[in-house]
């Protein structure tokens, strides 16, 4: 468990991407309740990673599910998953493995337990 030391976070909010819908008191929530507990993370609904590179800054593994599509008609899924795995490649991050499926599907795919 990472300790919520302030600078640390500052540092790690200023790697993360510029897309998406992740502001910082937001992003400051997120990262203070997910170091409150151990163990792998489940992110349902990725878009382009920025709260994804938020939580693989913990060092723990990342579960990431996201179908990328049913985005309006001028966001292509495809190049949403590209930029996600973009942002995540760029800042060598390894502890995220990507589900390319609806959460649903995943659940059933793994017989309802955890990822």
């Amino acid at each position: 468990m990472i300790t919520m030391i302030p600078e640390y976070f500052d540092k790690v909010y200023e790697t993360i991407p510029g897309n998406g819908w992740l502001s910082k008191p937001e992003a400051e929530l997120l990262w203070h309740a997910v170091n409150q507990e151990n163990g792998p993370i489940l992110e349902v609904g990725s878009y382009q990673g920025r709260s994804t590179v938020l939580l693989a800054s913990t060092m723990r593994q990342v579960y990431a599910v996201d179908p990328f599509d049913g985005f309006d008609s001028t966001n292509d899924g495809e190049k949403i998953f590209q930029a996600l795995r973009e942002n995540l490649l760029s800042r060598n991050i390894l502890n995220v493995q990507i589900f390319r499926q609806r959460i649903e599907e995943r659940s059933q795919a793994s017989g309802g337990s955890q990822a």
